[in-house]
């Protein structure tokens, strides 16, 4: 086999791989919004550092 050529097999586990990242829970859109939001809240005058934030709320570690 030349290289760098794939198998029906490996063929069909990369397509099933594609299929489960096809369906990420979340967009680029809502990725940028929980960057943001900490930044804007920031700039509103309440600062948001060294906490974890769940849903855009302070949730315990």
């Amino acid at each position: 086999m030349p290289q760098g050529e794939l198998t029906e097999q490996e063929l069909a586990a990369f397509e099933q791989t594609l299929g489960r990242l096809r369906r990420l829970r979340f967009d680029i859109v809502d990725g940028a919004a929980r960057v943001y939001d900490p930044i804007v809240r920031g700039e509103a005058g309440s600062p948001v550092s060294g906490v974890f934030l769940k849903d855009y709320r302070e949730a315990a570690w």
